[in-house]
């Protein structure tokens, strides 16, 4: 892969399109300060995705915009694109030329693509990630990145080495993975918070539910009872007036006869009345005594036919269930024989996934002894490149050697006549150099005077400086932590205002109407709001506000009745529940009145709830009607003593939630539960917020208090700079004149011996050159030897890769194999699992049926004893009905004698005047008694209106209604004692709230459903840790391998660099390997082993070349540009970086910025930057070694 073309277009100083080729030879980039030649680094670094203005020497992105001249408009846009060579497949995607482009509008707007198609800049760097390419890689290295690792900061250095030992990838995704942790940390936060509100919502409303669910209950047994006991009294009252009528009539009937008789046996009467009365009264009792026996009779002989039917009854349940049973036994027997065929298959299944098991493992070794194969291949090929590595290298160096030779005949050549003008020169030479010696030693001590002067002002500033870096630390440290705090308080804050905002806490029917009125505040302008939000409670006083109003705290206010009458007709429609209205246009307030108000002076009264609290003026009348006449007070102590005083006359609730009602009753006790409490939660919300503005006022402040330390650091850094650029200016003055010193002086000695050495050498010289002569052709044959040796070499490499290429796709056919029989045994194993949960449910139903037998045949056993019991009764009642009988026949006889005693009577009298004595006493009885059954029928037809009305008023049921509640299950008796029972646990469970079904319901599920994602976060918090841990492990392992063979390269490159000397790397933390800062040691030939910091200038300059090329050394990037990055080079070392350049000529393509003779001459294609016209960069090139060959020509 390599670089072929950069195209830029109104990119900074670039308005014109423009287009750069390049080749995989050194590319040099030229031309006068100011032309714009840098402007191609900073397009490569926009176009791979720098995001920093600052970095492309701008103040906003919108600066690499071509901004116009005096004659030239600006544009509105600048565009970027590279072409890269992919032959070799080194970008993941399938293209050989793959075209990166970046634009950026005015607007501000950002596009980019991958081959012309449009993508994100995360694709672009997932695109280059750890190929050493990137805005943040070693591909693009500038005067900016030398000065980074230049600096005195072992941790500005990481960039550099992140990229080239391949973690970048893996820190991203580390940095993705932090993020996401922290997300799903701040969302278990938030789950949390509601899910700590909805417990304390869910205790109560469990317990209203189901105490509401218990009314229910109890109140439909209730209503089937006492429609029961209504049909039944309705019943006997129609019999009974029924019977009255007859009666009534027969009665009329007789007393008319009577009066007409008594008229004409007027006189008979008085003389027969006594006896007749006698004689009537001892039948009247004889004929009640028969009608009770005979009524006795015939009640018993019912009792048997029922007790009957019921036996007949019985019997039939014995049947059924013992043809259940029968049916059940057939059903187990048919389950067991589907468990014995599952038992069978199961057994199949195992047989057949041992099998594919041991055929799997048969089929890993064979793959394994296939990878063993291929691996020893590939080894044996990388040693053959080694080899062929190793003989380049001989000839590489054969080549030198033969260049050197050459230039050695070329350079005694030279020297035989430089010798003859030496010797004339000497005598003059020696003159100068006295002269010189002595200006020299006089300007070191000047400049030694002048640095110890600097040192001392750099010093002080470094000290300063390091004051305000503990000072920006220990802020920046109470800033995060302010942030972090302000972060959590923002967070609880959020969950409190969504709750407050969908009404937690409040009923279905509540919650209902304040959401509607939110959605549709025109429609429903008549809601105020609830009372909750109505009212702002002080602190302290929550809990008991709270009890005070209990349930009335979530009424809702209205203006007007029919406000509340179309909320109330909405509820109803939408069957949402009940709730209580308080029409402000109907409420009338409650107060205590002047007498009353002395209960305020009492000791230990807080005062009045209605003036505890604040609200609009507005809602007077609601506030006063619901808290003007209950007394809040300090404690439980007072409040009984009040109460005692006025009688129990007042609600009284204390501070801790003690409730005194009126009439005596009395709340209070501690509690298992958490409550929910909406004005504790309107509380904390107003506090959070209030804090909220705190914190950011102190945020603010601490931000401007680090920028102020900052602002001042920054200037001393400056100055420091200043004063250690001078510093480094003497220091190379001082070294400059320490070296022209010694210099001197040995040239004093050497001109000395120089004309004696003069004669000799020449003679020296003529012999070289004779030996040199001969060298070179023994060196030409042994150039030829190493080349034929190393195209056999090549010849066995290509018949290797043959092999290898024959066996990879026997691998591939093998893992095809593998891999099915790996999805084989897991459909086997997924079977065998079915299998076996068929098996287990299938044991399940049969004891279950088994259970359900044993239930049937212990029903049958009861019910066999109830049978017997009734047949008991029936022979018991047989035998009453005979003793009733016998007493029949006595009292009948006994009757018979009173008819004949009557009849003797009667004849001892005169005919008439027994019958007007009877017929007398005959009506006065009838008139009597009919008055009564006339006063008993108007009785009766009232209690009948009476029943049916208060059937109706509380059950809206009619009697023919009310028939279809009928039942046979209970006798009267016990039907009153439960109807009793009943409506006494009714009165025992109190107010019940009808709506919590529903909520407690709707609640639960949430609560639910948030637990489960509670479960859910904690999970993938787990597996991010664990991600987190590998990907550190990853990175520490990769980091040490590579940043040891870096070390190892760099001490080889230094070595070559300087022309000896060694230096090597080290982490400032090794405990902390991925956050350690890297120390540069070097020792340069001549000096002690020391830090990178305390060599010159141009020493350290060639030291950073010397460590980016041991990085491409180790892992070469596709191409790389240097953006003047030897400036600070001299002429010799320079040359020394151009020559080590041409070492990479097959790995890396270099495109080097520079103005420098010696790196110009290595390159193959120069491109000169110029500017003509004033603020507009042109681009003219030239191909190097065109010229060469022309130049050979001529």
């Amino acid at each position: 892969m390599y670089l072929k073309r950069l195209e830029i277009q109104g990119f900074k100083s670039f308005a014109d399109p423009l287009k750069l080729d390049f080749n995989k030879e050194i590319t040099a980039v030229v031309g006068p300060n100011g032309s714009g030649k840098s402007n191609i680094a900073d397009a490569l670094r926009w176009v791979l995705g720098e995001q920093s203005p600052k970095t492309l020497r701008g103040a906003k992105m919108e600066d690499v915009i071509f901004s116009g001249t005096q004659n030239r408009k600006p544009l509105g846009f600048a565009e970027v694109s590279i072409v890269l060579d992919n032959s070799e497949g080194k970008i993941p995607i399938s293209f050989e030329e793959v075209r990166i482009t970046r634009r950026v509008y005015r607007s501000g707007e950002s596009e980019y693509f991958i081959n012309k198609t449009s993508c994100r800049l995360k694709d672009i760097h997932q695109l280059f990630m750890d190929t050493g390419v990137g805005k943040e890689g070693y591909s693009i290295i500038g005067q900016g990145q030398i000065d980074r690792i230049l600096s005195t900061k072992p941790e500005d250095r990481r960039f550099l080495f992140e990229e080239a030992v391949g973690i970048v990838k893996y820190k991203i995704r580390k940095l993705e993975a932090e993020k996401k942790l922290e997300q799903e940390k701040q969302n278990l936060i938030r789950v949390e918070d509601i899910i700590s509100e909805l417990e304390n919502q869910l205790e109560p409303l469990a317990y209203q539910a189901e105490k509401a669910s218990n009314y229910l209950e109890i109140k439909e047994k209730l209503k089937q009872i006492e429609l029961n006991l209504f049909i039944y009294e309705a019943d006997n009252q129609k019999k009974e007036l029924d019977s009255l009528e007859e009666i009534l009539l027969n009665n009329q009937e007789e007393l008319s006869r009577q009066k007409e008789i008594q008229l004409k046996q007027k006189e008979d009467y008085d003389l027969i009345k006594k006896e007749l009365e006698n004689i009537e009264n001892q039948i009247f009792e004889s004929q009640n005594t028969i009608s009770d026996i005979r009524t006795s009779i015939e009640k018993t002989e019912g009792n048997n036919k029922v007790l009957s039917q019921q036996i007949d009854h019985c019997l039939l349940d014995i049947n059924r269930l013992k043809n259940e049973s029968i049916k059940l036994d057939a059903k187990i027997e048919e389950v067991n024989k589907e468990n014995k065929e599952l038992s069978a298959k199961f057994n199949g299944v195992s047989l057949e996934l041992k099998s594919k098991e041991k055929l799997l493992e048969e089929e890993d070794n064979n793959f394994n002894q296939l990878i063993n194969f291929l691996l020893n291949g590939e080894s044996e090929i990388e040693n053959y490149k080694s080899d062929i590595i190793e003989k380049m290298n001989e000839s590489s160096e054969l080549k030198t050697l033969i260049q050197k030779i050459n230039s050695e005949i070329n350079y005694i050549e030279e020297r035989k006549k430089q010798i003859l003008l030496e010797k004339a020169n000497i005598e003059r030479q020696h003159k100068e150099q006295k002269v010189h010696l002595e200006a020299l030693i006089k300007l070191g001590k000047e400049l030694e005077e002048e640095k110890e002067k600097l040192n001392k002002d750099v010093n002080e500033l470094i000290r300063v400086n390091n004051e305000l870096i503990n000072n920006i630390h220990n802020e920046t440290t109470t800033l995060n932590n302010l942030r972090e705090e302000m972060h959590n308080t923002k967070s609880r804050s959020e969950v409190l205002e969504l709750m407050e905002k969908e009404y937690e806490g409040f009923n279905r029917s509540v919650k209902s109407i304040m959401l509607l009125k939110k959605d549709k505040p025109t429609q429903w302008k008549g809601i105020c709001g609830v009372v909750a939000e109505l009212i702002q409670v002080p602190k302290g006083y929550e809990r008991a506000i709270e009890l005070a109003l209990a349930s009335s705290m979530q009424n809702i206010v209205t203006d007007t009745e029919e406000d509340a009458r179309d909320a109330i007709n909405h509820l109803k429609v939408n069957n949402l529940g009940r709730a209580t209205f308080l029409p402000l246009s109907a409420i009338k307030a409650k107060t205590l009145g002047n007498e009353e108000a002395k209960i305020l002076k009492e000791r230990g009264v807080l005062g009045i709830a209605s003036s505890l609290v604040n609200y609009d003026s507005l809602y007077n009348n609601v506030i006063s009607y619901l808290l003007g006449r209950v007394i809040i007070v300090e404690n439980l102590n007072y409040a009984i003593n009040i109460a005692k005083k006025y009688q129990h006359k007042y609600k009284i609730v204390t501070i801790d939630g003690e409730v005194l009602n009126p009439g005596g009753a009395m709340t209070g006790g501690s509690s298992q539960q958490k409550t929910t409490s909406i004005f504790l939660r309107t509380r904390e919300l107003q506090e959070l917020k209030e804090k909220l503005v705190k914190m950011t006022d102190d945020i603010n402040a601490q931000e401007k208090k680090i920028y102020e330390y900052e602002e001042k650091k920054n200037k001393n850094i400056l100055k420091m700079e200043d004063l250690r650029n001078k510093i480094q200016e003497i220091d190379m003055n001082l070294i400059s004149n320490k070296h022209e010193i010694n210099k001197c002086q040995e040239d004093l000695e050497q001109l000395k011996d120089k004309e004696k050495q003069l004669n000799l050498e020449e003679e020296q010289i003529n012999l070289q050159y004779r030996d040199n002569s001969n060298n070179l052709s023994e060196k030409l044959k042994e150039m030829d030897t190493i080349e034929n040796e190393i195209k056999e070499i090549q010849s066995k490499i290509e018949m290797n890769q043959s092999k290898l290429e024959k066996e990879k796709e026997a691998k591939d056919i093998l893992t095809e194999k593998i891999t099915k029989l790996k999805i084989e045994i897991s459909s086997l194993e997924q079977n065998r699992d079915y299998i076996l949960e068929n098996k287990n449910r299938l044991s399940s139903e049969i004891e279950k049926q088994k259970a359900e037998k044993r239930q049937k045949e212990e029903e049958i056993q009861a019910i066999y004893m109830e049978k017997e019991l009734k047949e008991k009764e029936v022979e018991e009642n047989t035998s009453e009905i005979e003793k009733l009988k016998q007493s029949l026949v006595e009292n009948t006889n006994l009757q018979e004698n009173y008819q004949e005693i009557k009849r003797t009577k009667m004849a001892a009298y005169k005919s008439y005047e027994e019958n007007i004595d009877k017929t007398s006493k005959n009506i006065e009885l009838l008139q009597a008694e009919i008055n009564r059954l006339e006063n008993k029928k108007t009785k009766l037809k009232l209690e009948e209106e009476l029943l049916y009305n208060k059937i109706w008023e509380e059950y809206e049921e009619t009697y023919r209604s009310a028939l279809k509640y009928k039942t046979d299950e209970f006798s009267i008796s016990q039907m009153k004692k439960l109807s009793s029972k009943y409506r006494s646990t009714i009165k025992d469970l109190g107010n019940v709230n009808i709506d919590a079904i529903e909520e407690y319901k709707k609640v639960k599920e949430r609560y639910d459903f948030l637990s489960a994602q509670r479960e859910d976060i904690i999970l993938a918090e787990q597996k991010l840790f664990g991600i987190i841990k590998e990907l550190t492990s990853s990175m520490e392992k990769q980091f040490i391998e590579n940043f040891a063979t870096i070390s190892i390269n760099f001490n080889q490159v230094f070595t070559e660099l300087f022309g000896g000397g060694k230096a090597y790397l080290k982490l400032t933390d090794e405990e902390n390997i991925l956050e350690s800062g890297i120390e540069i040691i070097a020792q340069p030939p001549g000096k002690k082993l020391q830090n990178m910091m305390l060599l010159s200038g141009g020493e350290k300059a060639l030291t950073a070349i010397a460590l980016l090329f041991s990085i491409l050394k180790m892992k070469p990037s596709p191409f790389c540009v240097l953006d003047e990055i030897e400036a600070s080079l001299d002429d010799a070392n320079v040359y020394r970086f151009a020559k080590y350049l041409k070492k990479f000529d097959n790995s890396t393509q270099f495109i080097i910025i520079t103005h420098r003779k010696g790196t110009m001459e290595v390159a193959g294609t120069l491109y000169g930057v110029t500017m003509e016209e004033q603020g507009i960069s042109k681009l003219l090139s030239v191909k190097l070694s065109d010229i060469t060959d022309d130049e050979e020509a001529s």
